[in-house]
């Protein structure tokens, strides 16, 4: 451990980077068949309820899945596509899952420089985590577009947030239209990327 510190004061510089990068990566995950034009996929058919239904009681009930529903209704016609029960391009579908996450207090890293009269002074300081554990749930959104014919899997997004108790129906809606629209910024995915 004593080196760990030693290096941290030798080259915060080094460091601070790496920080910085960490803290931009995204949760959004979302994969697809590249070989599907998504430009020429005009239309969707929406399935009400999810593949598989999760245990915990403030996600598995017919309210939610219809807030995901509109939700993804929604989030589809603002990227230009209509729903067409009848003849659809694709079938869109989607999944919930409730997990148990730990969280520990994490470690703390910190660098300044100040001035005073005609003096000058370097600060860095490192903050060991304590034994400071917590238990929460994070619900998992699944959204899935499948071909109509043989339901072969052809976009998926998915996105995660910490779930909340207490959440009013009005709560609830918003946190979900968010969490759909996190997904499916990313649709239609663009060639070559």
């Amino acid at each position: 451990m004593r080196y760990l510190t030693d290096f941290l004061f030798k080259c915060p510089l080094l460091v601070l980077p790496l920080l910085w990068l960490a803290g931009c990566a995204t949760t959004v995950n979302v994969d697809y068949d590249e070989t599907i034009d998504f430009a020429a996929v005009k239309s969707f058919r929406l399935e009400g309820e999810p593949l598989s239904e999760p245990k915990d009681e403030r996600v598995n009930t017919p309210f939610v899945y219809q807030r995901v529903v509109e939700a993804v209704e929604a989030g589809l016609t603002a990227r230009g596509l209509r729903r067409d029960d009848e003849a659809p391009d694709v079938v869109a579908t989607f999944q919930l899952r409730v997990e148990n996450e730990v969280e520990a207090a994490g470690s703390s890293f910190g660098f300044g420089f100040g001035t005073y009269r005609r003096g000058t002074g370097v600060g860095v300081a490192y903050g060991f985590p304590a034994d400071d554990v917590a238990t929460y749930q994070r619900l998992y959104l699944t959204v899935d577009l499948l071909a109509v014919t043989d339901r072969k899997l052809l976009w998926r997004g998915s996105h995660s947030r910490r779930l909340a108790d207490g959440m009013t129906p009005e709560k609830s809606r918003k946190a979900l239209r968010e969490l759909v629209d996190e997904i499916l910024e990313e649709y239609p995915p663009e060639k070559g990327k």
